[in-house]
């Protein structure tokens, strides 16, 4: 093994580069005692290219989703832009599920229609781009109103090369898994 690489990180063959990578230090950079918005956005591009090396993201809850690329929780517009421009490079598509960890529906929807073998097999398909709105602040609002969103539960079907909804793709409030399957099996390979 080279001497340059270090240990696989427990449970996964991706290998992590020893030094810097063409400037990229770590996720502690500093420049005036503020967080660099460069190395954020760096490790939030590297963390989401690792889930989708790795293939295999975790819910939120802890259920195992055999998914193309899962990222978030995105907070922000430009959080949510770059989101889509890391999908686009693996999907065509992404479902972009806008939720709060103080929304009921939200959990079920992470426990229950998420995993569901049929839910879970037409996701491999697609990116999942995680929103989370649990703070309702500026940047929040900010983001519905880029999506059209009101709020949570909310999820819908986005073309991740310019970020249109595609029609008939988005579900608010409860529905079931067979309602999402119905919505997702157009995007079936």
């Amino acid at each position: 093994m080279s001497k340059e690489l270090r240990e696989p990180i427990e449970g996964s063959s991706v290998r992590m580069p020893a030094r810097p990578v063409d400037g990229l230090h770590n996720r502690h950079d500093r420049i005036e005692g503020v967080a660099s918005t460069e190395c954020r956005r760096r490790a939030f591009i590297l963390g989401g290219i690792a889930a989708a090396a790795i293939g295999l993201a975790t819910g939120y809850h802890g259920q195992a989703l055999a998914i193309s690329t899962q990222i978030g929780p995105i907070r922000t517009v430009p959080d949510f832009e770059q989101a889509l421009a890391l999908s686009r490079m693996r999907n065509a598509a992404a479902v972009v599920d806008v939720a709060a960890k103080w929304c009921a529906f939200c959990r079920v929807l992470d426990e229950r229609i998420l995993v569901d073998p049929r839910v879970a097999a037409l996701l491999r398909n697609l990116a999942l781009i995680r929103i989370d709105v649990t703070a309702m602040d500026e940047s929040n609002v900010n983001l519905l109103a880029h999506l059209g969103v009101f709020g949570p539960p909310t999820i819908m079907v986005v073309d991740t090369a310019s970020g249109a909804e595609f029609p008939n793709t988005r579900s608010v409030g409860a529905f079931d898994a067979a309602d999402l399957v119905a919505r997702l099996r157009p995007f079936a390979r």
